[in-house]
């Protein structure tokens, strides 16, 4: 009877250690208001137009995509995918010059 309760703990043991370690290591989502926040810190980050792509590439979320325009004026576009949810981010620079950031999943 003492071998079955000792291999009873054993197994709650593990169980308990294997939960709290998947509690630890699982990676929360990014809430979709931080998205904002986060697309205009990587602007300021990456605003000096050297290496911009790979700039944006370090610092945005690697869950989602993204393209970018530097525009003379605020009427520029790209084609962007539908059925997605689209953060747009609009950065003024020295130029002027109007960077626009848009980022989906």
């Amino acid at each position: 009877m003492k071998g079955v309760t000792q291999v009873i703990e054993a197994t709650l043991g593990a169980i308990i250690i294997l939960g709290l370690l998947m509690f630890l290591f699982t990676t929360q989502p990014v809430q979709e208001q931080d998205v904002h926040e986060i697309s205009y810190k990587c602007l300021t980050y990456a605003k000096d137009f050297t290496d911009f792509n790979d700039k944006l590439n370090s610092c945005l979320p690697s869950t989602y995509d993204y393209q970018f325009k530097i525009c003379e004026n605020i009427d520029c576009s790209v084609a962007l995918p539908e059925n997605q949810t689209i953060t747009v981010v609009d950065y003024i620079d020295v130029g002027p010059k109007l960077i626009k950031l848009w980022v989906y999943r």
